[in-house]
């Protein structure tokens, strides 16, 4: 089951629990296990309904997300795996490592060989992206470019040093994906030029011949 960038898509289980599918995702369903879901690519958000008996699982690479009683948010972007719970607590397992995340924790593991890092966050802001906004604290701009991809359907690459900037606010996705990004440009101190179907974000400062 997959979404085209810039869609959305809301999966409702047999056993209550519901799966908001962000732009860009792709889950793997199986029958034979159906309160174990598969991330592929992609984002999405979980809203589970809490079997201690059947506990509900999520896999992404490698590692295992189990819930206890939760609504959680998980974003897997190759071997980067990013977790954020809005409700309840969950635990994630890689291998023999478990760690235990409770409301407002998320953990970031940038790839297979770097271990998981886990902050504070608020709830409330956790899987903004449904209603039209995305939250960030301390946020790469490469973060920033791939989450604004998944959400307008609109590839952006980032160039000249602006992988490396930070943003710290919020994004509001309301609008065709050109006003979303002429709104976003001066928040995050960039520009953003269309090259064909690329959209290139560069550092403000810089200036292109």
């Amino acid at each position: 089951m997959a979404t085209a960038p810039g869609e959305h898509r809301t999966v409702d289980l047999a056993d209550g629990s519901r799966i908001v599918l962000n732009g860009g995702t792709r889950i793997v369903l199986d029958p034979d296990k159906p309160r174990e879901i598969t991330l592929a690519q992609g984002e999405a958000l979980f809203e589970v309904r809490h079997d201690a008996r059947h506990p509900f699982v999520v896999v992404a690479d490698g590692t295992r997300l189990v819930d206890v009683g939760t609504v959680f948010n998980v974003v897997r972007d190759g071997g980067a795996i990013d977790v954020a719970v809005a409700d309840g607590a969950g635990d994630y397992e890689a291998g023999a490592q478990r760690i235990r995340l409770n409301q407002g924790d998320a953990l970031s593991r940038p790839d297979r060989d770097t271990a998981p890092a886990v902050r504070r966050t608020s709830p409330e802001g956790i899987g903004g992206w449904q209603s039209g906004q995305l939250h960030y604290d301390d946020a790469t701009l490469d973060q920033v470019a791939r989450d604004l991809s998944r959400n307008t359907g609109r590839s952006i690459r980032v160039v000249d040093g602006a992988a490396r900037m930070r943003f710290t606010g919020t994004l509001v996705l309301e609008g065709p994906p050109r006003e979303v990004l002429a709104r976003a440009g001066p928040l995050l101190g960039v520009n953003f030029a269309e090259q064909g179907d690329t959209w290139t974000m560069t550092p403000a400062n810089v200036r292109r011949r």
